[in-house]
């Protein structure tokens, strides 16, 4: 709602809207054309300063601008300031105010700015580079636009209480005021589903601690996946938290002998989850929206494999964040972790979808298990269910669920 973003295409489509505007009018062919030029002159010195991961899908990077940079984009805003200069207001009003808006986004990111936490961001896919920024009062912002406002409002989800704990979003929306927080009331709803009975959380004791450099933790989850994938007869979603990592695993699990076909969704790959749903037993390695919004309902995931606990990427607002805290620990139980935790519940959603749905999800992260670091807060998380950490109670709770044409295959 809030935030300002840029990139190259922006501005290179407001130039062409110069010069359509202008087409009959000769002094302009010129200067659009340095403006096309101080833009891609521009974003070609940014995109060089940053080093860019080619298998993670979005990656943000500090803002630091060196002083070519800087120049070059004191060089794109004159470039732009000349043009409004030689339109006329009478004739070309809207297109002014365009340019007039475009220049004021130019300048935010080019003057020093205390109000705004502000990042680079690369999109692998669109091979493009952002000028972001986000209000640091996101709170006043709210409260001021919404919450203000003489009118009710009833904010409902999944995922807005941990164990029936609402702080995490009070304080991220703005809530937390005397006054607003006086007029609220919480409430959460017990899911209609058995969990209990229904839902098996395997949380096994010999995965090492996760890390993605190292070929022998990739070699373990991989081995590991290939195991549940046998004991659970397929029927697998299996939710990675990075591209590179689904990466690094999927090309191990290929290399095993699978009974049951394999398939790996990019970013928007409908057609991929698509023919998931449609097999009778296929894996599907997946991240992104699948942690969140596809619906899996039946026996299509019957074991759902959470390969490392969802904690947000550090980003450049978080560490904003962090920085409002005396200490680091205060920040990782305020912040880090109920984060944590909504997302978790939002990919462990996946697993039971029907009152008669019947499934294992398993969390391969060592800090689950109950030794682990996090496990209280993982148990905290989720809905009262059995918990295991052996492989063969695994295999008897499917045989012991499913019916004889699930085995079919």
């Amino acid at each position: 709602m809030y935030s300002q973003v840029l990139v190259e295409e922006d501005i290179l489509l407001l130039a062409k809207q110069i010069g359509t505007a202008v087409l009959k009018t000769r002094k302009f062919t010129t200067q659009v054309m340095q403006l096309e030029n101080d833009v891609s002159t521009f974003f070609t010195a940014l995109t060089a300063s940053v080093e860019i991961d080619p298998d993670e899908d979005i990656q943000q990077f500090d803002y630091i601008l060196s002083k070519d940079a800087k120049t070059k984009l004191f060089t794109l805003i004159m470039s732009l300031k000349v043009i409004l200069e030689m339109l006329d207001k009478n004739t070309h009003s809207a297109l002014m105010n365009r340019l007039e808006s475009m220049k004021e986004k130019l300048y935010l990111f080019y003057r020093q700015e205390v109000n705004y936490v502000r990042y680079f961001e690369y999109s692998t896919e669109c091979k493009n580079l952002s000028l972001c920024a986000v209000p640091k009062d996101l709170k006043k912002l709210f409260s001021d636009d919404l919450w203000s406002m003489a009118v009710p409002f009833i904010l409902t989800s999944g995922t807005l209480a941990v164990n029936s704990n609402f702080d995490r979003t009070i304080k991220i929306l703005g809530l937390e005021g005397s006054a607003t927080r006086r007029s609220l009331s919480e409430s959460t709803a017990i899911s209609p589903f058995d969990y209990e009975h229904n839902c098996l959380l395997h949380l096994p004791n010999d995965v090492p601690p996760p890390d993605i450099e190292n070929p022998a933790y990739l070699d373990t989850v991989a081995q590991k996946i290939a195991e549940l994938v046998h004991a659970t007869h397929g029927h697998t979603l299996v939710l990675f938290t990075s591209y590179k990592m689904m990466s690094e695993v999927g090309k191990r699990v290929q290399k095993q002998s699978l009974s049951f076909p394999l398939l790996i969704a990019w970013k928007d790959d409908r057609q991929t989850i698509g023919t998931f749903k449609e097999a009778e037993n296929a894996v599907l390695f997946a991240t992104g929206a699948c942690w969140e919004g596809v619906d899996f309902p039946g026996d299509m995931v019957s074991s759902l494999i959470i390969v490392t606990l969802p904690f947000n990427v550090p980003d450049s607002f978080s560490k904003y964040e962090q920085s409002q805290y005396p200490l680091l620990s205060d920040f990782i139980s305020a912040s880090v972790v109920p984060d944590m935790q909504k997302k978790l519940k939002q990919g462990f959603g996946r697993a039971i979808r029907t009152e008669t749905d019947t499934c294992v999800v398993t969390i391969l992260d060592s800090r689950a298990r109950s030794s682990g670091r996090y496990h209280n807060e993982v148990k905290d998380a989720l809905p009262l269910c059995q918990i295991t950490s052996e492989l063969n109670c695994v295999t008897e709770f499917i045989e012991r669920n499913k019916a004889p044409h699930y085995f079919r295959y």
